[in-house]
């Protein structure tokens, strides 16, 4: 999968988790629930900002020194830095403006979860850099590497609007799931190409798969993030799986009622889904005898 924006805040005030809990609530009010993971289903339900007695990335842990608070922000999107350009900079700088002026003397750290991508100081300066970046490559280095061409296709299709190369942004699609779908960075228009890319139609409104708005594309992302981390974390079969993909398939609002489904047919419906991060999910079956499963962070 590829690599999630997480950042949390370091203090000497001293915080209570109901005073948290609030901010959580002003700082969703504030940005839409769409920019952050919320969690209301137990083992561990969690909101936007917690406390946290420990930081865990894909690297060495980092823990609170004598006297320090941690509180997390459980952001929803891709990591953005030079060489990943893909999440959603210009809101992660704004929570961590808004981090430092809501809790006091806060010192915000930002990185990603995997790929040994570990947090860092995210000041003013280092923002500014960040911005600076985002302002002449926006998210192009990363967009362009849905590559039409490596998808079969004899050449790369020209938005008639835009005038620029459009990108692949799904597989297996359309009524018969045997057609690529590209979309225009510009203007977001969505066409199904077929013929190796001669033929071009447009994708109709209820068929889009969400790249006309990044709040759509995000949805999608966030559920299939949710459900990798489940099968990863608890290696579960046939049954978990189905109950997995169940779940998922009500947050996406797929329109097909649920009916019962055979482990390869499971494996199948995730493997059309993952394309759309260009990535492959992949549901590991458990060893005999052994059951594994994590707290979430």
């Amino acid at each position: 999968m590829g690599i999630d924006a997480q950042m949390f805040a370091k203090t000497r005030a001293k915080l209570t988790e109901d005073g948290v809990r609030r901010l959580s609530v002003d700082l969703v009010s504030g940005f839409g629930r769409e920019h952050f993971v919320l969690w209301n289903e137990e083992p561990d339900p969690h909101h936007a900002l917690e406390l946290t007695d420990v930081y865990t990335q894909d690297g060495p842990d980092i823990v609170p020194a004598k006297g320090e608070t941690f509180v997390l922000a459980h952001l929803s999107g891709r990591f953005y830095g030079p060489g990943y350009e893909r999440g959603d900079l210009p809101t992660y700088i704004m929570v961590a403006d808004w981090l430092e002026r809501r809790i006091e003397g806060a010192e915000v750290w930002y990185g990603g979860d995997s790929s040994g991508v570990c947090a860092f100081k995210f000041d003013r300066p280092k923002r500014e850099q960040f911005f600076a970046h985002f302002a002449r490559q926006g998210n192009e280095p990363y967009e362009s590497r849905r590559d039409v061409l490596a998808a079969g296709m004899k050449e790369q299709p020209v938005c008639g609007f835009c005038k620029i190369g459009m990108h692949a942004c799904g597989f297996n699609c359309g009524p018969k799931h045997d057609l690529l779908t590209v979309y225009c960075p510009g203007c977001e228009e969505e066409w199904y190409a077929a013929d190796g890319g001669r033929t071009l139609t447009p994708v109709p409104e209820d068929e889009r798969l969400g790249t006309q708005a990044w709040e759509e594309r995000q949805g999608w992302e966030r559920a299939l993030r949710e459900l990798t981390r489940e099968l990863k974390a608890r290696k579960f079969g046939a049954t978990g799986t189905l109950e997995i993909v169940a779940a998922v398939r009500d947050r996406l609002a797929r329109p097909e009622p649920r009916e019962p489904m055979s482990q390869a047919q499971a494996e199948a419906l995730l493997d059309s889904l993952s394309p759309m991060l260009g990535d492959t999910v992949r549901v590991d079956k458990p060893k005999k005898g052994t059951t594994k499963r994590r707290k979430r962070t």
